[in-house]
């Protein structure tokens, strides 16, 4: 038998992914590839040809894996060897495919097989491998990308007719109702979605991949973005004796529809108390008890109030992937070329940690159940890339979090063990940010939160993070800086600034500095550091609301804001527009203070 270098690859992966009306979507269809590349993994291990080496990349225990893997495999058939593999995987989406529907209930369409069969693109390549590693690896990476080029594809035929609501590609198979009469225009025999199966809305029609997504469960379901904005108010409500009595009152009206883990927390929110939306979302049932509802909702809502905490309709979607990984895993970064393999496996064990941190790192420290249900929620975490969802209450802290722990479990171990070209440095990782109103197209705000990760690619150096605040109005403002600037991090600023905004300085100060601003700045000749603090500490001064903050205190936010101007200057790729990059930074910061509920500490 032969040595031979292994790689395999699954897609499409970012249409797959993106292509989201709800979480569940989102959730499902990243869960559906990670456990494709298991499937691919065992059938491997199952034919007993993995070499000495193994997996060599990603690392086995990463629970989100990412769609392609790296192996060196001892064989005297790697074509068959790959073609096993590749039906084994088919095969798998086939059976999970009509798994999700069959324990949902959902009769299987006479096209559904067409559907999923024609979607999977699977790739990969072997090559024969002697001790060679850094030469072949970057062979066979030109090997599987000429291999991808050649696109082949398998014709879907199928006649004319409205296309699927979320990936706009194949036609509908899968539809619910407007109401009983509705004739379903342009759509050729679909079968109906029962009345009561809330995860579609009525009207809506999907294809066999999409709908597959939407029922495709392994633990219960993915929380909503109304949830998400509403994590920490409502555990602070359940966590008061009074208000834990008035949330289970609340939620068992609807008993009948929802279980426990599925609960429709647009309910909560006194704007949806209304007829259209009950018969749109299929409830009905309790329109002669809408009355006795907002009676109960208000109940809670006073206990809100009571408690300075804030019914939110804005969440955060956070996605972030590693600073120029093809690089690193060619080994231009490291000065031992020949310890390439072992560098690959370091990596992967690193990124193998850090990966089941950041998936858990939005469960509460604090909670017993460690639930994470008041932080946010992981779609998938791969270790150099991860998107989640984060209540605004807690954002800054679960971004602080991440990005030094990033440093402490990948950066700063690899360099030791591993000497870098360029002593300064690292391994790191580029974020982007979107702030939404849970009614928000969700695939407008994941385009929109992975616009600000590719801005933040473009700074020099990379290793920053860029916002995007989209506001319910239709306003759009956006900031891009890196994560530390003169050894600080500028979220440790965005946080204390917010805190500022918050509790003792009057939010007059934003508008009064940006009128300041766009009164002094020439974009020819910009404006003086000097010029910058002077302006920012005499604002901070007169609308400063508490007189217990000191006038150190005051001073040093002061300091800190302008140093930022600078620093968002210097990394502003088009210079007459560094300004409102910098103001921008100042709205994100005054908005989450607006959002975000009362510090009880």
């Amino acid at each position: 038998m032969r040595d031979y270098l292994f790689l395999f690859t699954i897609g499409p992966v970012q249409s797959f992914i993106s292509q989201a009306r709800k979480t569940q979507d989102l959730y499902s269809a990243s869960r559906i590839l990670s456990d494709l590349i298991d499937t691919a993994i065992k059938e491997l291990e199952a034919m007993n040809c993995l070499g000495a080496d193994g997996l060599i990349f990603p690392n086995p225990k990463i629970d989100s894996k990412p769609n392609r893997f790296i192996a060196l495999i001892s064989t005297d058939d790697p074509k068959g060897v790959g073609e096993r593999i590749e039906e084994a995987v088919k095969r798998e989406f086939n059976f999970l495919a009509h798994k999700a529907l069959r324990e949902n209930g959902i009769a299987i369409h006479t096209d559904f097989n067409k559907h999923i069969d024609s979607f999977l693109e699977v790739y990969w390549a072997a090559l024969p491998y002697a001790n060679e590693y850094l030469l072949k690896y970057e062979e066979i990476e030109r090997s599987l990308g000429a291999v991808k080029n050649i696109r082949s594809f398998t014709q879907l035929d199928e006649p004319p007719g409205r296309k699927c609501g979320i990936c706009g590609e194949r036609n509908v198979l899968f539809y619910k109702l407007r109401k009983p009469d509705d004739k379903k225009t342009h759509i050729k025999n679909p079968l109906i979605i029962p009345a009561k199966k809330h995860q579609f809305v009525k009207g809506e029609g999907l294809c066999a991949v999409c709908c597959a997504k939407r029922f495709y469960q392994k633990e219960k379901s993915f929380p909503s973005t109304a949830e998400i904005s509403l994590m920490d108010t409502l555990y602070q409500v359940k966590q008061n004796k009074e208000g834990h009595a008035l949330w289970e009152q609340y939620t068992k009206i609807f008993k009948d529809d929802f279980k426990d883990d599925d609960f429709n927390e647009q309910l909560f929110l006194e704007e949806n108390l209304t007829e259209d939306y009950f018969r749109k979302h299929d409830l009905e049932d309790y329109l002669k008890q809408l009355e006795h509802i907002k009676k109960k909702q208000k109940e809670i809502r006073d206990v809100v109030h009571e408690k300075s905490l804030k019914l939110s309709k804005y969440y955060a979607v956070v996605v972030f992937d590693g600073d120029s990984m093809g690089e690193w895993l060619s080994g231009s970064k490291i000065k031992d070329k020949n310890k390439l393999k072992d560098f690959h496996h370091a990596l992967s064990t690193a990124l193998g940690k850090f990966a089941g941190f950041s998936k858990n790192c939005l469960t509460d420290p604090m909670s017993d159940q460690k639930t994470g249900d008041f932080l946010g929620k992981a779609v998938y975490a791969g270790g150099d890339d991860f998107l989640g969802f984060v209540n605004l209450n807690h954002l800054f802290d679960v971004l602080i979090t991440l990005r030094q722990e990033f440093d402490k479990q990948v950066s700063h171990p690899l360099a030791k063990e591993f000497p870098f070209e360029d002593s300064d440095d690292k391994i790191s990782f580029s974020a982007g940010v979107a702030i939404a109103h849970y009614k928000t197209p969700l695939s407008l705000v994941l385009g929109q939160a992975r616009s600000m990760e590719k801005k933040a690619k473009e700074v020099n150096g990379k290793d920053a993070v860029g916002f995007t605040l989209l506001k319910h109005s239709g306003n759009i403002c956006e900031t891009v800086f890196k994560w530390s600037y003169d050894g600080e991090m500028n979220m440790q600023l965005m946080k204390k600034l917010s805190h500022a905004l918050k509790y003792w300085i009057s939010n007059k100060f934003l508008y009064s500095l940006r009128e300041e601003f766009l009164h002094l700045f020439d974009k020819d000749t910009g404006m003086e550091p000097d010029i910058v603090e002077a302006e920012i500490r005499r604002l901070m001064a007169r609308l400063k609301e508490k007189s217990d903050i000191s006038k150190e205190e005051t001073q040093s936010l002061a300091h800190r804001i302008a140093a930022l101007f600078d620093h968002i200057k210097a990394i502003t790729y088009r210079n007459d527009n560094y300004l409102e990059n910098f103001l921008s930074f100042l709205e994100v910061c005054n908005f989450i203070a607006r959002e975000t509920n009362h510090d009880k500490h």
